[in-house]
């Protein structure tokens, strides 16, 4: 679980700093590798990361996860509807905006899982693309759940 959370945490730093999204997707996927042999999952956030992040202000973090609550789902149409339309350019904004906003909450696993989503806009790649979303589409639930848990703690 450690070596997984820590994967996670170096796939957000690395997309930080500009590395191209494919690597935190390797990243990513060896944290998965990592979690499944340690019959764990990776954390939806990392908690640590993103109180420094906010100055440890729960008020402020009430604020982020609502306005991501309510603009996410705009992005997930629009990866969806890329998705059917064939529009890679389309799939690797929404996939691109998505990554932003996760990277924002700390929302590591969903955030590499995001990144993959864009480069596969990006490379033109569609086969795999809806196994993806739906993929994200759940991880964006479980860091949802986790970033109320974290704004109910005193």
């Amino acid at each position: 679980m450690i070596l997984s959370a820590t994967l996670s945490r170096l796939v957000c730093g690395l997309l930080r700093r500009g590395w191209p999204p494919i690597f935190a997707g390797l990243f990513a996927a060896f944290a998965g590798l990592f979690a499944a042999i340690g019959d764990a999952q990776p954390l939806p956030i990392d908690k640590a990361d993103l109180l420094e992040r906010i100055d440890d202000d729960r008020d402020f973090l009430l604020e982020l996860v609502e306005i991501f609550r309510g603009d996410y789902p705009t992005h997930l149409l629009a990866a969806r509807q890329a998705i059917d339309q064939g529009d890679a350019r389309e799939l690797e904004r929404a996939g691109h905006a998505l990554k932003g906003a996760l990277s924002n909450l700390s929302a590591t696993r969903a955030m590499a899982t995001a990144a993959s989503l864009e480069e596969l806009g990006k490379t033109g790649a569609l086969d795999n693309a809806s196994s993806c979303l739906a993929r994200l589409d759940r991880e964006i639930d479980e860091a949802l759940v986790s970033l109320d848990a974290i704004c109910q703690e005193v």
